[in-house]
Order: structure tokens, then C-alpha cells, then sequence
């Protein structure tokens, strides 16, 4: 997952893309530890914006970071 984020993030930013957005289910900390390390910081959340069951619902949280060259190597 690292190596193929980091890939997308400096295509990215090759393609004149300064800021990078996404949206990670809260409860996914595997996916937040991974962003985190790539530095994107939470800047915000989404209530109840992916469906659980019939009834319940669960918060996205909103993540950015600056782009630059070589995201993922230093």
C-alpha cells in the first residue's frame, strides 16, 4: 500500500497537483498510521458518513498534505 500511495502522490505532483485530500473510515487505523507516516494530517470529519448496518453509521475523517518531489523517499 505504501509504495503504490507514494507512486499516485508524486504523479500527482508531477501533474502540478499541490494538496492532497482523502477520506479514511475512522475505525481503519491500519489506513491512518499509513497516511500519517506519508504526513497527511486529519483537518477534519464527515459524521456519519459510511454506512455500518441498516441503522448505524460511522465518521470519515478528512486528511491533507502538501505535495512535494519524492513523497515517499525522505
Amino acid at each position: 500500500g505504501n509504495k503504490l500511495v507514494c507512486y499516485l502522490l508524486d504523479l500527482a505532483y508531477w501533474q502540478k497537483v499541490r494538496h492532497a485530500y482523502l477520506e479514511v473510515r475512522q475505525s481503519n487505523n491500519g489506513a491512518i498510521r499509513l497516511y500519517e507516516r506519508l504526513g497527511f494530517e486529519v483537518i477534519g470529519v464527515r459524521k456519519d458518513y459510511y454506512p455500518v448496518d441498516d441503522v448505524q453509521r460511522e465518521d470519515a475523517l478528512i486528511l491533507s498534505r502538501e505535495l512535494g518531489p519524492n513523497i515517499g523517499r525522505g
